[in-house]
């Protein structure tokens, strides 16, 4: 079960919420991972968003330095 809520006061307690209510209905059946998005990442959305960007830009990048490459 993956459960990729925001990391904030509301996240976290809705995360505790939702492991007690699959506990309280399948006790010991699932194991919970925890992991939260580094800072300042707020969610896993905004890590993705994030990484996106930086790669988009280094794309960019590269293409730009192709075309200087080959009219020098």
């Amino acid at each position: 079960m993956v459960m990729c809520l925001d990391n904030d006061e509301p996240g976290h307690k809705n995360t505790l919420e939702l492991i007690n209510a699959v506990e309280e209905e399948s006790p010991g059946k699932y194991n919970f991972d925890l992991k939260i998005p580094p800072e300042p990442h707020k969610d896993w959305n905004q890590l993705l968003q994030h990484i996106s960007k930086e790669r988009e830009k280094a794309a960019l990048q590269e293409v730009a330095e192709d075309e200087w490459a080959q009219e020098a």
